[in-house]
């Protein structure tokens, strides 16, 4: 499991792998993000809770850093570490809260780091790169931090440069593993899959008794299609620990490429029978989500999101409730109920509106609103409203800087284009689109095929429907229009 996929904060960009390598309290003149606690036991609990979240072991993490908190109730890094490994929105949300408010006592890397994560929250990707640019350039010796930009890189696909901070990290600390992990996802990402497999390779060495490295090299291998060998490493991980959920989603989704659909949804009944929380609960309602939505039964998908919902509701949890009324919309449009998806959207943005979450996060739920409206005008054959709404959200992504936005916005262009039946603007703003999706590789296909480019559109239209993606809805919604696409311009492309 690639460490920027935690499934904790809304808008979350980056895990921020947290301060220091040394256990005592570090200097600046070390090069090092020090550690500002005056409690001996206190800095202890932190770095075991940090060493168990930077291997993915949250849920064991998460008691060690409530401990840590009580013996100094102003750590501010410890606070921040507790906020990474809390398994709720509204959790995670009181442990920054608390982080921000201690930062005052603690030394500038620290602050750093909080500011960091603040910006990853609310969604500043521009405040959150510069924050964690500083911080290299401030502790060039700490390899952590430079394993946390190359988070941050990765996250706006840019994989060469992610590249560049793992190898830095790797040469200072090279029994640090962390770096490893990211460095196979990056390589993967390029489509450099003889690298990430030798990478994933060097993880399980170096530490063979933890369950993510043989996670990560098992996601390695469903993306390539083998499937029964991502199995066979994904219960590797389970035999290390039994309650390594992340592998147990992982088998589903292997056993949903092999098109036993049932068999996926029996893993995963597993997990939610053994849930230790809710965070464990949602993540097993989303996976069995994504398997109804394979076999394109959105009734079921949407019944199962409401019941992951209720959790968020019971809990009060506003940020993931607007989350899921979200992904509820996803699944309305889909289905070509759009005044449904509508209302859910809309109730999304109304509860983030009316919420005493950050001003950014209430700036990005109306840009996301704006963002679905264009799409259900679309739909509808509005093509008046769909261009008014996609010019809005295009010029407020712009404003933003945040490439995931922007890439967004083209992918609206293009949706526009091919309703105009303008395959030309189509391919070209498709392109610029995020090509790590395979909904929109399908779209791109889509594009091509009607430019006349049947043998790219054929191209594509593979990439789409062999994306392979961990536990990806995205995905789920296209991949039996990719294959059905591919089959019908492999027939057009025979001599």
């Amino acid at each position: 499991m690639h460490q920027t996929g935690q499934h904790l904060v809304i808008a979350l960009t980056a895990v921020l792998i947290l301060a220091g390598l040394t256990g005592c309290q570090s200097k600046i003149d070390d090069g090092l993000i020090p550690i500002s606690t005056d409690s001996d036991t206190a800095r202890e609990l932190y770095l075991q809770g940090r060493d168990m979240h930077e291997r993915l072991l949250n849920q064991q993490s998460r008691g060690i850093l409530e401990k840590c908190v009580a013996e100094d109730s102003e750590f501010a890094l410890g606070y921040l570490a507790l906020a990474l490994a809390q398994p709720t929105n509204k959790d995670s949300m009181e442990s920054l809260r608390l982080a921000v408010k201690y930062s005052e006592n603690a030394s500038e890397g620290e602050r750093l780091l909080i500011m960091a994560y603040v910006s990853a929250v609310e969604g500043d990707l521009l405040a959150q790169g510069r924050n964690l640019r500083k911080l290299v350039s401030s502790y060039p010796k700490d390899a952590r931090a430079h394993d946390l930009l190359g988070n941050y890189y990765y996250k706006q696909q840019k994989y060469a440069q992610a590249i560049t901070q793992y190898t830095k990290a790797i040469a200072l600390a090279p029994e640090f593993s962390a770096p490893f992990n990211n460095l196979g996802y990056s390589y993967r990402a390029l489509g450099k899959y003889e690298e990430a497999e030798e990478t994933f390779q060097h993880y399980i060495q170096l530490i063979p008794n933890d369950p993510n490295p043989y996670d990560s090299y098992a996601e390695l291998l469903m993306k390539m299609g083998r499937f029964e060998e991502s199995i066979k490493n994904y219960r590797k991980a389970l035999e290390v620990r039994p309650d390594f959920t992340f592998s147990q989603i992982g088998i589903a989704s292997d056993l949903t490429y092999l098109d036993r659909m049932a068999d996926a949804r029996m893993e995963l009944e597993k997990l939610l029978e053994a849930a230790e929380d809710d965070g464990q609960r949602r993540e097993a309602y989303f996976a069995i989500a994504v398997t109804y939505a394979h076999e394109g039964n959105l009734v079921s998908a949407i019944k199962t999101i409401e019941q992951q919902y209720e959790i968020a509701s019971k809990a009060q949890d506003l940020a993931t409730m607007a989350n899921d009324l979200n992904t509820l919309g996803e699944l309305f449009y889909e289905s070509e109920q759009y005044d449904e998806a509508q209302a859910r959207f809309t109730e999304s943005h109304r509860i983030i509106a009316l919420s005493e979450l950050p001003d950014n996060l209430k700036q990005q739920a109306e840009r996301s609103l704006l963002y679905n409206e264009a799409r259900i005008a679309l739909k509808r054959k509005d093509l008046a409203s769909a261009r008014i709404k996609t010019e809005a959200y295009s010029r407020a992504a712009v404003k933003t800087g945040n490439p995931n936005q922007i890439r967004q916005s083209h992918e609206l262009i293009g949706m526009l284009a091919l309703a105009d039946s303008d395959f030309t603007t189509a391919v070209k703003e498709f392109d610029l689109g995020n090509l790590e999706n395979a909904y929109s590789l399908y779209h791109l296909a889509l594009a091509y095929s009607g430019s006349q480019d049947l043998n790219t559109a054929y191209e594509y239209s593979r990439k789409a429907a062999d994306f392979n993606g961990l536990n990806d809805l995205n995905y789920a919604f296209v991949r039996t229009k990719a294959r059905t696409l591919a089959n019908k311009l492999s027939e057009q492309i025979q001599p």
